[in-house]
């Protein structure tokens, strides 16, 4: 066998040798399964914890439930936020808001810290949380940001449980067409539209049913006012 062969014997039975490992890296045994199936390099130790896999809820964990609750349920620190209307919190989260409702407002979050890709992730867990099917639950969680609690004003300033009582188709309407386009920096003028697949008639006619019973819890005492003025006459 001449010098060349040698050399070239040697350099196949080191690659033969080193077939799978990573120099300073501990390599865990490859099976007999994996060995067939072609398996190369490093497996992974079992017991190493492995990365997460970054979903939506993972992500408004770290970002998000610290102030907005576990789900998006809201907290003495900030807003409820499920069902968000997407190009609506995408502004918000952007481009932050001062607040007076709450002790703080909120700081924009750029694209580099929380990606477009990201923030939808988000949205989808938010949307994804369990929807109420009781009026009042429904109201929180489509109107209360901005109606206020019970649809007394809020940050719209206006009543709409006056509206429901008055003029209840009036509600559906506003809900189908909304108002103010893109006006998002504006409370009183902006109203997203909800599209039946998001917000059903039937959902709608609950919302609807739950603000004319506060209409009456507010119009039954001055009733029992007079009342007793008639007695008293």
């Amino acid at each position: 066998m001449n010098v060349r062969s040698i050399a070239l014997l040697c350099c196949v039975t080191a690659l033969s040798a080193c077939e799978g490992e990573v120099v300073g890296e501990p390599m865990t045994p490859r099976s007999p399964d994996q060995h067939d199936a072609g398996v190369i390099g490093p497996v992974p130790d079992a017991g190493v914890e492995q990365p997460q896999e970054e979903t939506g809820e993972l992500l408004y964990t770290r970002r998000c439930g610290s102030c907005h609750g576990a789900s998006g349920e809201g907290s003495e620190l900030a807003y409820q936020i499920r069902s968000p209307v997407r190009a609506y919190a995408s502004w918000v989260v952007r481009t932050g808001r001062d607040e007076h409702t709450y002790a703080a407002g909120m700081t924009p979050i750029s694209t580099a810290s929380l990606s477009d890709v990201q923030l939808n992730k988000v949205f989808d867990f938010l949307h994804g949380v369990e929807m109420p099917t009781d009026g009042q639950g429904l109201y929180t969680r489509f109107c209360g940001n901005c109606h206020g609690v019970n649809g007394s004003g809020g940050r719209s300033d206006e009543d709409i449980f006056k509206d429901a009582a008055d003029e209840p188709e009036e509600i559906e309407e506003a809900v189908r067409e909304g108002h103010g386009r893109n006006k998002f920096s504006d409370a009183e003028s902006y109203m997203p539209a909800w599209r039946r697949d998001e917000l059903s008639a039937a959902q709608v006619k609950a919302i609807t049913d739950y603000l004319r019973t506060v209409a009456r819890r507010h119009v039954e005492p001055e009733h029992d006012d007079e009342e007793e003025e008639d007695d008293e006459d």
